[in-house]
């Protein structure tokens, strides 16, 4: 018996087969998630005030969760550690990291630089400098020296393989 799904000499394979089941999950996704309404859909969808209606006082309860949680949880804003650093008598190598990879500083500095992130990593090569963690002084322990700087854990030294530019 010939059949009839041939390509180039042979069964039409797995491809297709994974083609027709993926095109057939997409279409089956898309009519799940689509909201079905007896009565077309310009029918109005109610359930929060039902729900609310249902059970007095539910709504003063879910504010209060919601107070609580936003009590729990600082904003981002709250998490940023802001560093200064500033090499007064000569210049310095500096190199700056948001410990994400993202490079926000490297070179010479001179003057004074500002960096505000969740995690500040610094690669100081001298000793003059001075850095400032939200306006409190950081001691640096030698030069060249390595710094870890979050909010939740403050100013850590870091080894010489963690600093930032140290390959």
């Amino acid at each position: 018996m010939r059949r009839l799904w041939r390509n180039r000499g042979g069964e039409l394979g797995f491809g297709v087969l994974a083609v027709g089941v993926s095109a057939l999950a997409g279409w089956l996704v898309v009519y799940v998630s689509e909201p079905h309404y007896p009565d077309g859909p310009s029918a109005p969808v109610v359930t929060a005030p039902i729900a609310a209606a249902a059970r007095p006082g539910a709504s003063a309860e879910r504010d209060a969760v919601a107070t609580t949680l936003a009590a729990r949880t600082p904003p981002a804003s709250d998490l940023r550690v802001r560093v200064d650093v500033d090499a007064p008598q000569e210049p310095a190598f500096l190199c700056v990291d948001d410990a994400h990879g993202h490079r926000l500083f490297v070179g010479e500095l001179t003057g004074t630089k500002t960096f505000v992130a969740l995690h500040v990593r610094l690669n100081i090569g001298s000793s003059s400098v001075r850095v400032t963690v939200d306006g409190k002084p950081a001691a640096l322990p030698e030069s060249p020296t390595g710094l870890s700087i979050t909010r939740k854990h403050g100013v850590r030294p870091l080894r010489a393989a963690r600093r930032p530019c140290a390959s």
